[in-house]
């Protein structure tokens, strides 16, 4: 008896820690998916996709410097598709994805993850150089 009640614990610990697990990978996966359908957007020239997937003031800061609406502005900026499979770190409501000389944040929202910018390139010991990014 003295057996089960000493590894309770330790089950307890077990099952949160997998739980946790599960919950982190989720997290990750859709981050990336978000970022993959952005990237993917953009390669079919479809801006209204890719405009749906910004932060709101991403999406008005693109739309106040180009001076057009957002699916138009968006294709024009060209940029071009991330190289190989991206690296997905995220920071509670925060996220980047770090793919081959190029990163993309994320952050969430009520709605889901969104793009805050793209098109980063990092300039230590600088701010990263974002083509779009928002207030």
């Amino acid at each position: 008896m003295s057996g089960i009640v000493s590894t309770s614990p330790v089950v307890g610990v077990l099952l949160a820690t997998l739980a946790l697990s599960a919950c982190g990978s989720s997290t990750t996966d859709g981050v990336a998916d978000v970022a993959d359908e952005f990237y993917a957007a953009l390669a079919d020239h479809n801006g209204a996709a890719a405009c749906a997937l910004l932060a709101p003031a991403t999406r008005s800061e693109l739309e106040q410097s180009a001076g057009r609406p957002c699916p138009q502005a968006i294709v024009e900026e060209r940029l071009p598709s991330p190289a190989g499979a991206g690296s997905v770190h995220v920071f509670n409501t925060a996220s980047n994805v770090e793919y081959q000389g190029e990163t993309t944040f994320l952050g969430l929202f009520d709605d889901g993850w969104k793009v805050t910018a793209a098109g980063c390139t990092a300039r230590p010991p600088h701010p990263y150089d974002c083509t779009i990014s928002g207030g």
